[in-house]
């Protein structure tokens, strides 16, 4: 399968911003994730990460949030602003895997 990365939405060629494809990707394989709050703060927001039967570790976790562009507080915040838990796919571009 593939896919086109864009910048701005394709959809809204009448944007300020003219929306630019920037990439292609081929889609290599896709893995279950689960991302779960065990316990919310004025701190922030700890949670756990599983994919597949696996739980990640610290380590595991921050580079997983790196290679999606965020920080481990964007990354709960994201997924985890108005839910406990997030169920989704990972969906691969190259060949790592967590």
């Amino acid at each position: 399968m593939s896919i086109q990365h864009w910048n701005g939405n394709p959809r809204n060629v009448h944007a300020k911003n003219k929306p630019m494809e920037f990439a292609k990707g081929v889609c290599n394989g896709v893995q279950p994730l689960r991302i779960e709050c065990t316990h919310r703060s004025n701190w922030g927001i700890q949670f756990r990460v599983s994919i597949g039967i696996k739980t990640l570790s610290a380590n595991e976790t921050q580079w997983l949030a790196r290679n999606d562009g965020l920080t481990l507080d964007e990354f709960a915040f994201w997924f985890l602003k108005d839910q406990d838990v997030f169920n989704g796919r990972i969906i691969h571009f190259t060949d790592t895997r967590y």
